[in-house]
């Protein structure tokens, strides 16, 4: 077992969990989540980079803003270490391989889906839709699924929950 590896991809996942966070709260607001700073969604003061640290900052500001002291949801912490344990599971189980990467990139996106599917009853077709094209791309390299039986399944599944959908908006208006 090499440690510093272990410990690169663990900083890694709980980085990319904590843009994560960032992507679940803006992106159903329409809000950018690339280039525009943090703030408290309660007081909207701008964060500090070391207010953003991922799970330490949480526990160190005892799960609230360092400026008006609202409380900030444990979720934060939590999706951060979910996708940190995520990339450590898969680093395991693939090491530094085409796998570890589709899969760290699935598991992050599918994240991502829960809590916004979660908090808003949807989910983005900005988030389905390169989703889409990157499961087709992923199955045209070697030792995946192949393009035809991921075609079946975009057709199959995503057919069965776009009908699902449409029967839902038809009955419930």
């Amino acid at each position: 077992m090499n440690y510093p590896d272990y410990i690169m991809v663990a900083l890694t996942g709980l980085a990319v969990g904590s843009f994560l966070n960032v992507v679940i709260y803006r992106l159903p607001l329409k809000r950018g989540f690339f280039l525009s700073r943090s703030v408290c969604p309660k007081c909207s003061n701008q964060l500090k980079w070391y207010h953003n640290i991922p799970v330490i900052s949480y526990l160190a500001l005892g799960g609230k803003c360092a400026f008006c002291k609202a409380r900030i949801s444990v979720r934060y912490p939590l999706v951060e270490l979910m996708n940190c344990l995520l990339y450590l599971y898969f680093f395991r189980q693939f090491g530094l391989s085409t796998e570890f990467f589709v899969y760290s990139i699935l598991s992050s996106v599918l994240i991502v889906v829960f809590f916004i599917d979660l908090d808003h009853m949807i989910i983005p077709d900005s988030i389905t839709l390169p989703g889409i094209v990157l499961g087709l791309a992923v199955s045209l390299l070697p030792g995946q699924l192949g393009i035809v039986d991921s075609l079946i399944g975009l057709v199959v599944g995503g057919g069965s929950l776009w009908l699902v959908a449409i029967l839902g908006d038809w009955l419930f208006k």
